[in-house]
């Protein structure tokens, strides 16, 4: 999931309502790089008048696939908050620093995992469709996205009342939940909904991985 996530987001780029929030907010991350932080700022200034403003997922080494999308999480250089959860948690960081030390075995991971998720549940003839956005589908009839939104359970439903680590858990969770869902279909999704947290969800994810291999 990490070698695909970075994988994905080594070329390419977002429009500024997918990070601004970042910036803007009310509580701006303190996970951005202060000069990245600026920068964006200044790329998207006038992001409310022109939905089209974007910027590069990475900032470093936009034009090639390389492994220094890794490298700029590690630095606070990640331009949207699920690349830069993934230095953050626990679980992904360590494969995070491994693929950010060594480009053969981040090249080797991203191959096997694109081979894998290449020959799963795939739509032959009239299924689906090749779509215009990449965050849902062309005649989704509410317009809306085509993956899960996390669905935190327990102490977490009331956010309100919780302590100010319960609420730092709260939000790393989200990420973790969010990171490990948002590229997935909801038919793809539909046999791991009854994992309601991020931790069940790895580690089914990673049996499952396992089990094919």
């Amino acid at each position: 999931m990490v070698a695909l996530m970075g994988g994905g987001h080594t070329i390419g780029f977002a429009h500024c309502k997918e990070f601004q929030s970042r910036l803007f907010g009310p509580k701006p991350d303190p996970s951005v790089h202060p000069k990245l932080a600026e920068r964006l700022k200044a790329m998207c200034a006038n992001s409310s008048s022109d939905p089209t403003m974007s910027a590069f997922l990475d900032p470093i080494s936009a034009g090639n696939f390389d492994n220094m999308i890794f490298k700029n999480i590690l630095n606070g250089l990640g331009v949207l908050g699920t690349d830069q959860a993934m230095a953050s948690d626990p679980r992904t960081r360590p494969i995070v620093e491994e693929y950010a030390k060594d480009q053969v075995l981040f090249f080797r991971d991203f191959a096997r995992a694109m081979e894998k998720t290449s020959v799963y549940q795939v739509k032959t003839g009239n299924q689906g469709d090749i779509r215009r956005r990449c965050d849902a589908f062309n005649n989704h009839p509410k317009g809306g996205k085509s993956y899960e939104k996390p669905r935190l359970i327990g102490a977490y439903k009331n956010v309100s009342r919780l302590t100010e680590d319960e609420k730092k858990a709260y939000d790393l969770e989200k990420k973790a939940y969010a990171l490990l869902t948002m590229a997935l279909l909801k038919e793809i999704f539909q046999p791991f909904k009854t994992h309601k947290r991020s931790k069940a969800l790895w580690n089914v994810f990673g049996k499952r991985s396992e089990d094919s291999d």
